[in-house]
């Protein structure tokens, strides 16, 4: 299995902590939950300390509010010698409609670390069992 049909998911509710001062989810909050699923999902499939290196593209595109749950999905779109791209997308479900609505999205690069914490070799190899797409 391709680091490209690899998927990595995970779920929040908005809570008050959650809010800026207008009543939406706090920007740096949710940047916060895409970083945590992406380094989980960097970890998983390099078999490797990873590090954060870069946010680009970061679009946020509908506002959140309390009660709202997100469902977050990272995706790898490129694999380098030492590290990774992946996309992440959060949708909202607010319990009045059916449909998910795209609230987020943009890519975060990873860098796998070696004992020494320096950049190491990512494997094309998998060795991970993960959700295919």
């Amino acid at each position: 299995m391709s680091f490209s049909q690899e998927y990595e998911c995970a779920s929040r509710i908005v809570m008050p902590r959650d809010l800026n001062s207008y009543g939406t989810l706090f920007g740096g909050k949710l940047l916060s939950w895409m970083d945590e699923l992406g380094v989980i999902f960097a970890i998983k499939l390099t078999n490797k300390e990873c590090v954060t290196v870069s946010f680009d593209n970061v679009e946020f595109k509908k506002n959140v509010v309390v009660n709202d749950i997100l469902n977050l999905k990272a995706s790898v779109i490129h694999v380098g010698l030492c590290h990774l791209i992946i996309q992440i997308q959060a949708y909202k479900n607010n319990h009045r409609a059916e449909d998910e609505e795209l609230v987020a999205c943009g890519t975060v690069k990873f860098v796998a670390l070696d004992e020494n914490k320096k950049p190491a070799r990512i494997s094309k190899k998998r060795t991970r069992n993960a959700h295919a797409k």
